[in-house]
């Protein structure tokens, strides 16, 4: 029961790391090289939000919003639950739906998927958005005040190549750990989300199995949750020795 679930939460979970990065890292870097302007203090505002809201909260919203009144209102809408609305239209190879999707080569399925996958993926990656873009800012205000980056802009390099090549590769050290963290608890499970979207993961079943006292299943869940932890801790680490050549194992 957990290996045929568990894909539908890998796909959830590297859906939304992806949307997590993309807008927690501009975010994080808008806000260090605008400090104290417009730009940072609405980066601050959202990244406060994020980490804010509790997440059943916001994916309820989401429902209400893109379901519910868009339908209401006569506009596209998204679907508010499930991970497909086409279940056996394509053979299940991955059993992640956009991924068979794609192998199956037919588009309307995986069309399908996508438009299931949005709310829950960005509903699950709003919170850690906030996180990452707070750390980005942090790291990247510390870095560019270091004298190696004085240096670097009075040999006259472009502020670009100062910014993305110089200072950003150090700021993300901790920025690093904190996303290897984040797709370790998704993978494991994001229980709230996957329940309010009626996702068939294993964090929605995680759930069931309190409910219902399902001891085996639950420790399952727990060692592998471990496992993904530990597993993600060390390719953090290693991931550190190409950031950081000062780093060495």
């Amino acid at each position: 029961v957990f290996s045929s679930h568990f894909s539908y939460t890998v796909e959830l979970s590297v859906a939304a790391i992806i949307l997590t990065v993309a807008i927690g890292l501009p975010l994080g870097i808008i806000s260090a090289l605008k400090n104290n302007k417009l730009p940072d203090h609405l980066s601050r505002i959202t990244a406060l939000t994020g980490y804010s809201t509790p997440a059943y909260w916001f994916g309820f919203i989401l429902q209400l919003v893109f379901f519910y009144y868009f339908s209401l209102w006569g506009l596209p809408h998204l679907p508010s639950s499930g991970a497909s609305g086409m279940e056996g239209a394509v053979s299940r190879v991955t059993g992640m739906p956009v991924l068979d999707g794609i192998l199956a080569g037919n588009l309307e399925y995986t069309l399908d998927a996508l438009a299931h996958l949005i709310l829950p993926a960005f509903s699950l990656s709003f919170i850690s958005m906030g996180f990452l873009a707070r750390i980005i800012r942090a790291s990247m205000l510390e870095v560019l005040r270091q004298d190696y980056i004085t240096l670097a802009r009075s040999k006259g390099l472009k502020e670009r190549v100062v910014i993305y090549r110089h200072a950003l590769k150090n700021a993300l050290i901790p920025a690093v750990t904190l996303t290897g963290m984040f797709f370790a608890m998704l993978l494991g499970g994001a229980m709230i989300t996957e329940y309010v979207f009626a996702w068939p993961g294993v964090g929605q079943l995680s759930l069931r199995a309190v409910f219902q006292g399902d001891s085996n299943f639950l420790l399952v869940y727990t060692l592998v949750t471990a496992a993904i932890i530990v597993v993600a801790n060390l390719v953090v680490d290693v991931i550190y020795v190409f950031l950081d050549p000062r780093i060495k194992y």
